[in-house]
């Protein structure tokens, strides 16, 4: 690992915070050298942040779990924004040119940021998500207006909206943790780039990232984004219905949501499903997660007509996230989405993601927004690695057995100094080790040399005296 550049992403999620360490081979895929995750639902709701001590502590010891794996010290993360507050809103700006005059560069950006200084109704711009140029009131926009003579242009722009507390919470806990951002994205964004192809974005499609408590809906068409909503109900929501009917736990529900999802619409009344000791009818299980997600996806469906798109989306629906893994959802969604297009489920990439340890292989949807952030980063987030760790790879499994990460130490104190103090001494101790391996290095190649010249200057005298 030495001298590989390792990335680093972590995601903070609704049921989970998951972070991730990578390396990118010779053919561009991304091979995972370290992976962890710790539950996340009791300090973050709907993508956002509820409570900041827990989620700054839950990232600590995140980071900790990631650098026993690695045997490296991880210096910087990157990370990406999402939450039910993100929405795209669409701005127009216009130019008048006088007769004969071109579009120029610098008149682009200054529709560009003069799109950015537009009111925004106390939501703070991420990003200008897509952009296109219309010149004297053609129908046709120009694919690159720069150069191009004409009395008017309009560009129309999308930007990428989110309440500022939301971004202020998120980037106060990595704060809060010692963990410096290296970069943060579009969480949605990064996620389309991956999982969509050109000739879908072309055609116009529609990416669903069924989350476990949003899901996220963009609508692509002539390669650019369109629209973008998150409806604040997700697979967590269809769990939670099987808790509150059959008085299971949330583990309980969850396992009988994954294995059974849509199939028991199509079994016999009789069939039944056993959870400690209670008769679960199938048919009725079916129907009950059957209601969500109609609700869910016809709340989809209401976002998708609201952008205008519908009836010109011919790249079809693509479905991705943990919602994804539901049985027979695409034999559910299909008359929800007539006349759209065929229905892609996508909760695996094997042609860019390789797990070096197939403990950690998750290939059902949850973790490919984290795989896209890694995808997207473009710089070494770690130090080399550790000389003789005295540790074993800690795999999720060990997770239990770890000793948590905590802001505050057991008086109640600030305990970040006493973890940075270690943490010097480690450094300073591997430091020592590579300077004392440096040294060691120097005596052979001295010695060597030494006896090399000796070798050299006897010859010398024995061919003299030969002489």
């Amino acid at each position: 690992m030495e001298n590989e550049k390792v990335v680093v992403a972590i995601e903070l999620g609704s049921s989970k915070i998951s972070g991730a360490a990578a390396s990118k081979g010779p053919d561009g895929r991304l091979e995972v050298l370290a992976y962890a995750t710790l539950p996340s639902s009791s300090f973050i709701r709907n993508g956002a942040v509820y409570n900041l001590d827990r989620t700054a502590e839950s990232l600590a010891q995140l980071i900790e779990l990631l650098e026993r794996q690695l045997g490296a010290k991880i210096n910087k993360v990157f990370t990406g924004y999402a939450g039910k507050s993100m929405r795209t809103v669409p701005v127009t700006i216009e130019r008048d040119l006088e007769e004969g005059e071109v579009i120029t560069s610098d008149m682009v950006d200054g529709m560009l940021v003069e799109c950015g200084e537009v009111p925004s109704d106390n939501m703070l711009s991420l990003c200008v998500a897509s952009q296109e140029f219309m010149t004297d009131h053609k129908s046709v926009p120009e694919q690159d207006p720069i150069g191009v003579a004409c009395t008017h242009v309009l560009g129309r722009f999308q930007r990428i909206m989110i309440r500022p507390r939301l971004f202020k919470l998120m980037d106060d806990s990595f704060s809060r943790a010692s963990l410096e951002i290296a970069d943060s994205f579009v969480a949605p964004l990064a996620l389309a780039g991956m999982v969509l192809t050109e000739d879908e974005k072309q055609r116009g499609c529609v990416l669903i990232d069924y989350g476990s408590d949003n899901t996220t809906v963009l609508v692509y068409k002539s390669g650019q984004l369109c629209y973008l909503r998150v409806i604040p109900l997700g697979s967590d929501t269809i769990t939670k219905d099987i808790m509150s009917q059959f008085q299971l736990t949330h583990e309980e529900a969850d396992s009988l949501k994954c294995s059974y999802g849509l199939y028991g619409l199509t079994g016999s009344k009789e069939e039944i499903a056993i959870v400690d000791a209670k008769e679960i009818p199938l048919k009725l299980l079916g129907e009950i997660i059957e209601a969500r997600n109609e609700e869910i996806m016809t709340n989809v469906v209401r976002q998708i007509r609201a952008s205008g798109y519908y009836d010109s989306l011919f790249g079809g629906i693509v479905v991705t996230g943990g919602g994804s893994n539901l049985r027979k959802l695409r034999t559910a969604m299909a008359p929800l989405f007539s006349g759209i297009g065929s229905i892609r489920i996508c909760n695996h990439l094997d042609n860019i993601i390789r797990w070096k340890d197939q403990e950690w292989d998750v290939s059902n949807g949850t973790n490919l927004s984290l795989i896209a952030l890694l995808e997207n980063g473009n710089e070494n987030c770690c130090e080399v690695a550790i000389i003789d760790d005295p540790f074993e790879n800690l795999a999720p499994a060990n997770v239990n057995n770890f000793e948590q990460a905590s802001l505050f130490n057991e008086n109640g104190e600030d305990a970040q100094p006493e973890r940075d103090r270690k943490r010097r001494e480690k450094e300073e101790e591997r430091r020592r080790q590579r300077a004392e391996k440096e040294r060691m290095k120097e005596d052979k190649k001295t010695k060597t040399s030494s006896f090399i010249n000796g070798i050299r200057n006897s010859f010398h005298k024995f061919f003299d005296d030969v002489q």
